[in-house]
């Protein structure tokens, strides 16, 4: 809340990944609904690496899908129904994959949450 009401665009992009991403990622359903209410994109893809630096290059790989992974493969991937529920609510698109072809409903049967 802090970083939006004082300016921060609630799409900005930190090593690729936007807000929405990490707290669906997080499974904070509360932050999520916060963000969509101010303008979050629910099909924003992850953008490519070339925007994280090279020193957190290696760290941020192991915490963030791949290019083009919505915030639906975020919380697909890591069980979060509710933010699953939430998202395809406001419109997320369930078949859309990522750069690899992986749907979100790929990631939650991997995962085995469905």
């Amino acid at each position: 809340k802090y970083a939006l009401s004082h300016g921060q665009p609630v799409n900005s992009v930190l090593d690729g990944v936007l807000p929405l991403h990490a707290a669906c990622s997080g499974g904070d359903e509360i932050v999520v609904k916060y963000l969509i209410e101010h303008g979050a994109d629910v099909n924003a893809p992850r953008l490519p690496r070339r925007y994280s630096n090279e020193k957190n290059r290696a760290n941020s790989q192991l915490i963030i899908g791949t290019s083009g992974s919505t915030p639906l493969h975020f919380a697909s991937a890591n069980g979060h129904t509710n933010v699953v529920i939430t998202l395809l609510q406001h419109g997320a698109h369930p078949d859309r994959a990522d750069k690899h072809g992986v749907t979100p409903e790929m990631l939650a049967r991997d995962g085995g949450f469905v």
